[in-house]
């Protein structure tokens, strides 16, 4: 299955509004500064913040399932797949994920119903 990293528009009512992305930053009501390009140590890896902010509407969404892709031969392959409890009283919720690996990675976002919220991309790169 390929990301849908080329939508980056929210295409549920609730999300046309939203925005995610990538940050080494960890928000603050929904601010950070995004990071398009992040570096991690070779041998230890680091880890980045993936945010969906829904200002000003609240998410009204309990879970939130993140599909993880990295660009494998130019196209992007599944590479994890998380489901994660958030509140739904709030209008922007973050995930501290992990690298291990360089690459370009897409983090595609669903509701509990399977549908498509917004996707956030990176390119990781070794320093």
């Amino acid at each position: 299955m390929e990301s849908k990293v080329n939508n980056t528009s929210g295409t549920g009512s609730n999300f046309s509004q939203s925005k995610a992305f990538v940050s080494t930053q960890v928000p603050v009501s929904g601010i950070a500064k995004e990071s398009r390009t992040i570096t991690i140590d070779r041998d230890k890896g680091s880890y980045a913040y993936i945010v969906l902010d829904n200002y000003p509407t609240n998410l009204n969404i309990k879970q939130l399932t993140l599909k993880v892709y990295r660009k494998v031969n130019g196209k992007f392959e599944k590479i994890d797949v998380k489901t994660y409890d958030i509140s739904p009283d709030t209008y922007f919720t973050y995930i501290k994920y992990s690298f291990y690996i360089a690459g370009d990675y897409a983090f595609d976002m669903y509701d509990s119903s399977d549908q498509f919220i917004n996707t956030a991309n990176v390119t990781v790169n070794y320093n």
